[in-house]
Formats: structure tokens, C-alpha cells, sequence
């Protein structure tokens, strides 16, 4: 079961909430700090840098990560979860998230 800290997902929240603030490798490289406190191998990692690789124009890199979170897995039914409770960026001039399932 996924069980991210409140506290990590606010700071997850901060950083995607200032991408335009960032060049495209500052951002991945705070996005890789940020997930580097997750345990290996979890699933919310993986989506988070895949939609970083995927938000700086890294498709295939963000296709290699995002495939590391395995469909059908209740890792994967979380991420899910998540991703679909955030609201779309398309329509605020923000990058949109990362549609890797």
C-alpha cells in the first residue's frame, strides 16, 4: 500500500505549482530529490519523475519510468488514484501532468 507523508506531498505540490519558475534540469533535479526519500522501487517515485521527464519534453524517458510503476498492482491503482484527483493543467497555461497509463 502507498502511504505518502501529507508533508512530502505538500512539498510535491509546491514544486509542480512553480515548474515556470525553473529550467527543465533544476526542475527533474528537484523532482529527483524529492523522490529519492521514497523507498525504492515506489510506485508514487516513479509517476512523479515521469511526469518531471515528461513536462520537460524527456517522452521516452518519461515512457521508461512511468513503465516502472506496473499496471495492476495496487501500487499502480494508487498512483492512479492520485493522478486523477489532480486537476488538469491544460486549461491554466501549466504543463499537464504526465498520461502514462
Amino acid at each position: 500500500m502507498i502511504n505518502t507523508e501529507p508533508a512530502w506531498e505538500r512539498r510535491v505540490a509546491e514544486l509542480w505549482a512553480t515548474f515556470d519558475d525553473h529550467d527543465p534540469e533544476d526542475f527533474l533535479s528537484k523532482v529527483q530529490e524529492l523522490t529519492d526519500e521514497l523507498p525504492a522501487g515506489d510506485a508514487v517515485a516513479h509517476y512523479e519523475l515521469a511526469s518531471a521527464h515528461d513536462s520537460i519534453g524527456n517522452e521516452a524517458e518519461a515512457a521508461f519510468t512511468g513503465r516502472l510503476s506496473t499496471p495492476g498492482s495496487p501500487a499502480h491503482a494508487a498512483v492512479r488514484r492520485r493522478s486523477s484527483s489532480r486537476a488538469p493543467y491544460a486549461t491554466s497555461g501549466e504543463p499537464k501532468r504526465a498520461s502514462i497509463y
